[in-house]
């Protein structure tokens, strides 16, 4: 979360800490900062999804052949079948 600049009181809050001293007062976490949380993560999620399909366009896994291949769909190329 560091790395992608998450404010420490949203960090503290997603960790279930307290934020100690005055900070932890009068600094709130807001919708917006965890909206932008989202979708930092979210982004996070497809990179991997995406770095994942460069190593193997496909999986023996169900749950994770499910994930390439909607990631796959999502960017607009053929799937192949699941491998053995």
């Amino acid at each position: 979360m560091a790395e992608d600049g998450v404010p420490e009181v949203l960090q503290a809050d997603r960790l279930g800490h307290i934020v100690p001293g005055i900070r932890g007062v009068y600094t709130h976490v807001s919708d917006t900062m965890r909206d932008d949380l989202k979708a930092k993560l979210q982004r996070r999620w497809e990179t991997a999804l995406d770095d994942r399909k460069e190593l193997a366009p496909s999986s023996s896994l169900p749950i994770m052949f499910d994930l390439l291949a909607a990631r796959t769909k999502k960017q607009g190329s053929v799937v192949s079948l699941r491998s053995a």
